[in-house]
């Protein structure tokens, strides 16, 4: 491509990229500007990718295929390497994925029919994928080379998926690609529902309009090495943990931190939290955020408040009713 600027004294735009098997994602800054590639360039070199444009902050306008449309943010757009086009962007802040041709399971001849259309990344599969382009950018650091080629598969299934959502030709897909997509959408589910007591394998499968065992099989996809149940209390135990771990809410009581993340019996967190750190969540608390001063704040006597407490300082009259807490066995 080429660029030109209104204002050639500042720098233009900064890039990084975080490779993704043969894709790449690209996270991209820049002022006001507009890119051209034309035949000459694409005859100079091709990488034969699709590119998709995803605006977090500012807008950009892309023309390719006779068609031109403007995004805002959180709207995407799909381009091709292949093909002539001209961006147009005021201030931005941007990622933009790139795809080969050949790892896309969706026919061309299909793909050009989405060409410079806005495609919503607030809702569906596109919501899924422009999710998971922001966990990406966001957490590159920490990626392992192992698990860069693991998320390219991951990316290539949403970003396939998202576009046979608007061709209306999902079941087209490979049955893979199919399985892999719904597992996300699983795993995207329960993140978002984790602080429900009633997050249970029978109805997340209701959810879904699938069998329990057909779930448990999705699940398994995801190579989280554990079942269902399984990642869904380890999900609700880090998230407390965060918690019990943030200045801002030291004095929040540990059994509404438990509560908040689905988990009402603050007996079973408290056992679930030892075994999964090796201490209890008053005393991690105590570590991290060095309080000291509830270790010794007088604990009410049976004449001041008739009820017993456990080890955690919650009374026991605060608990669940007995109530199923699926997630923790």
């Amino acid at each position: 491509m080429d660029f030109s600027t209104e204002q050639p004294e500042h720098p233009a735009a900064k890039l990084e990229r975080l490779r993704l098997g043969g894709g790449a994602l690209l996270s991209v800054t820049c002022q006001e500007m507009i890119w051209n590639r034309t035949p000459g360039m694409i005859r100079r070199f091709d990488p034969e990718a699709y590119h998709l444009n995803l605006p977090l902050r500012g807008s950009a306008g892309v023309s390719q295929a006779d068609r031109a449309e403007v995004c805002q943010p959180w709207e995407m757009q799909v381009f091709n390497t292949s093909k002539p086009f001209r961006i147009v962007n005021g201030p931005l802040r941007m990622l933009t994925l790139a795809i080969p041709h050949t790892v896309l399971p969706v026919a061309p001849h299909k793909v050009e029919r989405l060409l410079a259309r806005r495609l919503s990344g607030r809702e569906g599969m596109g919501a899924l994928l422009a999710g998971l382009l922001t966990r990406l950018a966001r957490e590159s650091g920490a990626l392992r080379p192992a698990d860069k080629h693991r998320l390219e598969t991951a990316v290539v299934d949403l970003f396939a998926a998202t576009l046979a959502h608007h061709l209306d030709t999902y079941e087209d897909l490979p049955h893979e690609t199919r399985t892999r997509t719904l597992a996300l959408r699983i795993q995207s589910f329960v993140r978002q529902r984790l602080q429900d007591s009633d997050l249970t394998p029978p109805m997340i499968a209701a959810a879904h309009h699938i069998s329990l065992g057909h779930l448990h099989r999705v699940f398994q996809t995801l190579g989280h090495g554990s079942t269902l149940a399984a990642w869904i209390r380890d999900q609700r135990l880090a998230g407390a943990r965060a918690d019990l771990a943030d200045p801002a809410q030291r004095t929040t009581p540990i059994h509404q931190v438990a509560a908040r993340w689905g988990i009402p019996d603050p007996a079973l967190f408290s056992r679930a939290f030892r075994t999964a750190y090796g201490t209890s969540p008053r005393d991690y608390r105590h570590h991290i955020l060095g309080d000291t001063t509830a270790r010794h704040r007088p604990r009410p006597t049976e004449t001041r408040a008739p009820l017993s407490h456990n080890g955690d300082g919650v009374p026991d009259g605060q608990r669940s009713g007995g109530g199923p807490v699926p997630a923790l066995p």
